[in-house]
């Protein structure tokens, strides 16, 4: 992990579309675009752990097993 410091594997042209498609984000500075595309990368890689944890299959994660976590865990409701 320590070797991942300053490296994001999502395309962040990608996340400042996103950040920019919301009417109330003007200007982006690159700090603030690595840190939310940095903070969505880790996000991702979390849910996919916990979820691949109480998978039944812990070789392949499914839709499945991503849905029942987000149904089981009241901070993930937001995904809904």
């Amino acid at each position: 992990m320590a070797d991942d410091k300053g490296k994001c594997d999502l395309p962040l042209t990608r996340v400042r579309t996103i950040m920019k498609s919301s009417p109330d984000v003007n200007n982006i500075n690159q700090e603030a675009l690595f840190l939310a595309a940095k903070a969505t990368e880790m996000f991702i890689q979390s849910l996919a752990q916990v979820s691949l944890e109480q998978s039944d299959d812990r070789k392949m994660l499914k839709y499945n097993d991503l849905a029942e976590i987000v149904d089981n865990i009241d901070t993930l409701q937001f995904l809904q």
